[in-house]
């Protein structure tokens, strides 16, 4: 289930999503986001996730194509903060320091191994290899990967059950 209420305020227009934003339902918010465009006109508008449960694929599309045309988000929890961050919008998380975390750790690891004398060369890390490493080693980021995993197998859980089933215990009387 979704629900998405549009909310005119004198400063900007907000879209308040409420529910799974997944396939047919993250369409319905883009086709209400067409629909809003005359009474958006110049304002920044806001799409409020606060309410969001589940993202799948269609839904990180949407809200792509949502952040290209000016779209500005508030986020809490950890999957909304992290699809927001992954597509490159603005949540109430980024400005708190989402990338803190990862970073501080990187810089606590790397000052705890140049403490220690190491009779071997030091190993280089790109900005990119450190981030990825302070990122698989953030506990936010592995619940975050935790609780996809366990919603895709809830997914493929329902639609086992949607399958028909077999008869494997012999004839019928």
């Amino acid at each position: 289930m979704l629900r998405i209420t549009t909310h005119d305020d004198a400063g900007r227009v907000i879209f308040q999503v409420e529910g799974r934003l997944i396939g047919e339902w993250a369409k319905e918010l883009e086709r209400c986001w067409r629909a809003a465009g005359p009474l958006r006109g110049n304002r920044p508008p806001m799409v409020d996730l606060t309410g969001v449960l589940f993202i799948d694929d269609e839904g990180k599309r949407v809200l792509r194509e949502l952040h290209r045309e000016g779209a500005r988000f508030r986020t809490s929890g950890l999957l909304t903060e992290s699809i927001v961050a992954e597509i490159g919008g603005r949540s109430r998380g980024e400005r708190h320091g989402v990338w803190f975390a990862p970073v501080l750790i990187l810089l606590v690891a790397l000052s705890a191994r140049a403490a220690q004398p190491d009779p071997q060369p030091a190993e280089l890390l790109t900005l990119r290899e450190g981030v990825e490493l302070a990122l698989k080693q953030n506990p936010q980021v592995q619940v975050a990967n935790l609780n996809g995993t366990v919603t895709q197998e809830s997914q493929i859980a329902a639609r086992t059950a949607l399958l028909p089933q077999a008869n494997f215990g012999g004839s019928e009387a």
